[in-house]
């Protein structure tokens, strides 16, 4: 894994540690979007292009 993704991952990570710490509940939408985002940059599946980073 690159820089960038595992800053990413490492900020998605504080960001739901910080919420669980504030008693946030959490959708299943906002579950599925965590998950989805985390397998994303996990995956390596994903390529730049000129304009932006897509499947």
């Amino acid at each position: 894994m690159q820089g960038a993704e595992e800053m990413i991952l490492k900020c998605l990570d504080s960001m739901a540690l910080a919420l669980a710490g504030h008693s946030h509940q959490w959708t299943p939408e906002l579950r599925q979007a965590y998950e989805a985002s985390v397998s994303y940059l996990t995956s390596g599946g994903y390529k730049e292009t000129d304009s932006s980073v897509s499947d």
